[in-house]
């Protein structure tokens, strides 16, 4: 079943590619509350998950 995880792992891709288009500061919004005081951090982070 190679074929449909491949599938299911695009799909994945595409809803979190979607997720940040609709709301990308919903994101960083809690990229930074989970790591204040350090926006080297958030930015690393989100970068990582957009990946």
């Amino acid at each position: 079943m190679p074929h449909d995880d491949q599938q299911s792992q695009s799909s994945d891709a595409e809803r979190l590619r979607q997720i940040f288009e609709e709301r990308p500061g919903a994101l960083l919004r809690f990229l930074r509350r989970m790591n204040p005081g350090r926006p080297h951090m958030v930015e690393d982070l989100l970068r990582e998950t957009l990946l």
